[in-house]
């Protein structure tokens, strides 16, 4: 779980300086399923800790570890935009097998200090990359909302059921 508030949140600016309100929601969350996001046929993410950021008014979107993205797949571009709630972003252009994508990665190196744990996370635009999947199952549109539905998708890994440290189930 991440470092995050509970409560919900939002930045302004007081004095110069943007802090949290609390008229505004905002989470990070753990997905808990295998996230891979696929460019030119090539794998650009393979990540069992992705996260997924939902924040009020904007669709759910999956964050990445920068570790779980493909090696030489991102190179910086000149841009970045300014978001209130998290901060300034940082964009990258994704390259894997014959397909190239200009701005179609974004992170926020130094987010604002209530949303830290973005800061080693990177997301990428949806319609910019080709196939997208959680566990075995192709993903459309847009990531899951957790809050909103109750997700099974197909799994081939080994599931476990522990409670009070005895495997109460197994797959």
């Amino acid at each position: 779980m991440t470092a995050i508030p509970a409560e919900p949140i939002h930045a302004v600016k007081v004095d110069g300086v943007w802090t949290a309100s609390v008229d505004y929601h905002i989470s990070l969350e753990p997905v808990g399923r295998r996230v891979r996001v696929y460019l030119g046929g090539t794998a650009v993410v393979d990540s069992l800790d992705t996260r997924v950021l939902l924040e009020k008014g904007h669709l759910p979107v999956y964050y990445f570890p920068r570790a779980d993205i493909a090696d030489d797949c991102l190179s910086p571009t000149d841009r970045s935009t300014f978001c209130p709630h998290k901060g300034t972003a940082s964009y990258w252009t994704v390259s894997a097998g014959s397909k190239t994508a200009a701005n179609a990665a974004w992170g926020y190196p130094k987010p604002l200090p209530h949303l830290a744990p973005l800061a080693h996370l990177i997301a990428f635009y949806w319609d910019a990359m080709d196939e997208w999947w959680e566990e075995d199952e192709q993903v459309f549109v847009h990531a899951r909302d957790p809050r909103t539905s109750i997700i099974v998708v197909e799994c081939f890994r080994q599931v476990e059921v522990i409670l009070d440290g005895i495997v109460v189930a197994r797959t």
